[in-house]
Protein backbone atom coordinates (compact mmCIF):
# COMPACT_ATOMS: atom_id res chain seq x y z
CA UNK A 1 0.00 0.00 0.00
CA UNK A 2 1.21 3.38 -1.01
CA UNK A 3 -0.14 6.58 0.47
CA UNK A 4 0.88 10.24 0.24
CA UNK A 5 0.22 13.58 2.12
CA UNK A 6 1.28 17.50 1.50
CA UNK A 7 1.71 19.62 3.96
CA UNK A 8 3.46 22.95 3.97
CA UNK A 9 4.25 22.66 0.76
CA UNK A 10 6.06 19.72 1.75
CA UNK A 11 4.35 16.29 0.13
CA UNK A 12 5.49 12.61 1.34
CA UNK A 13 5.07 9.08 0.32
CA UNK A 14 4.70 6.11 2.60
CA UNK A 15 5.08 2.29 1.03
CA UNK A 16 3.67 -0.46 3.09
CA UNK A 17 4.64 -3.79 2.48
CA UNK A 18 3.68 -7.31 3.81
CA UNK A 19 1.40 -5.47 6.63
CA UNK A 20 -0.90 -8.57 7.87
CA UNK A 21 -4.27 -6.73 7.33
CA UNK A 22 -5.50 -2.81 5.38
CA UNK A 23 -6.28 -1.63 9.03
CA UNK A 24 -2.64 -2.10 10.19
CA UNK A 25 -1.31 -0.63 6.41
CA UNK A 26 -3.13 2.12 7.18
CA UNK A 27 -2.13 2.74 10.56
CA UNK A 28 1.46 2.42 9.80
CA UNK A 29 1.55 4.71 6.38
CA UNK A 30 -0.17 7.25 8.97
CA UNK A 31 2.82 6.84 11.44
CA UNK A 32 5.24 6.92 8.93
CA UNK A 33 3.80 10.38 7.34
CA UNK A 34 3.00 12.09 10.75
CA UNK A 35 7.23 11.22 11.30
CA UNK A 36 7.96 12.93 7.86
CA UNK A 37 6.34 15.61 8.71
CA UNK A 38 6.90 16.47 12.16
CA UNK A 39 10.75 15.62 11.25
CA UNK A 40 11.50 17.22 7.94
CA UNK A 41 10.59 20.51 5.98
CA UNK A 42 10.79 21.73 3.14
CA UNK A 43 12.92 24.84 2.74
CA UNK A 44 12.18 27.19 -0.44
CA UNK A 45 14.70 29.18 -1.92
CA UNK A 46 13.34 30.53 -4.69
CA UNK A 47 10.30 30.69 -7.29
CA UNK A 48 9.96 29.30 -10.77
CA UNK A 49 10.87 33.12 -13.22
CA UNK A 50 12.35 34.44 -10.08
CA UNK A 51 15.12 36.67 -11.45
CA UNK A 52 18.03 35.95 -9.50
CA UNK A 53 20.93 38.15 -11.14
CA UNK A 54 21.25 40.27 -14.39
CA UNK A 55 23.87 39.35 -16.19
CA UNK A 56 25.79 41.44 -19.34
CA UNK A 57 25.33 40.35 -22.57
CA UNK A 58 28.17 40.84 -24.71
CA UNK A 59 28.22 42.59 -28.11
CA UNK A 60 24.31 42.45 -27.67
CA UNK A 61 21.23 44.53 -28.52
CA UNK A 62 20.55 44.45 -25.01
CA UNK A 63 22.92 45.39 -22.34
CA UNK A 64 22.04 42.57 -19.84
CA UNK A 65 19.39 39.87 -19.72
CA UNK A 66 17.89 38.85 -16.42
CA UNK A 67 19.41 35.51 -15.28
CA UNK A 68 15.50 33.39 -14.05
CA UNK A 69 15.06 30.23 -12.14
CA UNK A 70 13.70 27.69 -14.44
CA UNK A 71 11.85 25.69 -11.89
CA UNK A 72 10.62 26.21 -8.12
CA UNK A 73 14.10 25.99 -5.72
CA UNK A 74 14.23 24.16 -2.34
CA UNK A 75 15.27 21.26 -0.60
CA UNK A 76 14.37 18.76 2.22
CA UNK A 77 15.59 19.63 5.76
CA UNK A 78 15.31 18.39 9.28
CA UNK A 79 13.58 20.95 11.20
CA UNK A 80 15.80 23.20 12.91
CA UNK A 81 18.61 22.72 10.30
CA UNK A 82 17.97 25.92 8.40
CA UNK A 83 20.17 27.93 9.45
CA UNK A 84 22.86 25.31 8.63
CA UNK A 85 22.13 26.31 4.88
CA UNK A 86 24.00 28.97 2.64
CA UNK A 87 22.53 29.02 -1.06
CA UNK A 88 25.37 30.28 -4.19
CA UNK A 89 24.47 31.33 -7.47
CA UNK A 90 27.06 30.83 -9.42
CA UNK A 91 26.83 32.52 -12.75
CA UNK A 92 28.70 34.35 -15.21
CA UNK A 93 29.46 37.96 -14.60
CA UNK A 94 29.00 38.25 -19.10
CA UNK A 95 28.16 36.27 -21.48
CA UNK A 96 28.13 36.72 -25.53
CA UNK A 97 25.31 36.97 -27.79
CA UNK A 98 23.11 35.36 -28.64
CA UNK A 99 21.47 33.98 -26.32
CA UNK A 100 18.30 32.41 -26.46
CA UNK A 101 15.51 32.32 -23.56
CA UNK A 102 16.00 29.01 -21.96
CA UNK A 103 19.30 28.76 -21.92
CA UNK A 104 21.30 27.10 -19.29
CA UNK A 105 23.86 30.24 -17.91
CA UNK A 106 24.66 28.05 -15.04
CA UNK A 107 23.34 26.04 -11.75
CA UNK A 108 22.26 26.62 -8.07
CA UNK A 109 24.29 25.29 -5.70
CA UNK A 110 22.85 24.48 -1.78
CA UNK A 111 25.35 23.69 0.60
CA UNK A 112 24.25 22.38 3.80
CA UNK A 113 26.70 23.22 6.49
CA UNK A 114 26.24 20.14 9.19
CA UNK A 115 27.81 21.23 12.36
CA UNK A 116 28.99 18.52 14.76
CA UNK A 117 28.71 20.12 18.72
CA UNK A 118 31.21 17.93 20.68
CA UNK A 119 31.52 18.42 24.44
CA UNK A 120 34.67 16.75 25.93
Amino acid sequence: MSASATRDNLSLIAVIMKAPSTKVRFSEAQKLLDYGFNTFSFKEFGKKNEVIKKVLVNKGVTPTVDAVLQDNAGTLIEKGKDRNIEQNVMLEESVSAPIIQGQKLRRNFICIRWQNNINS
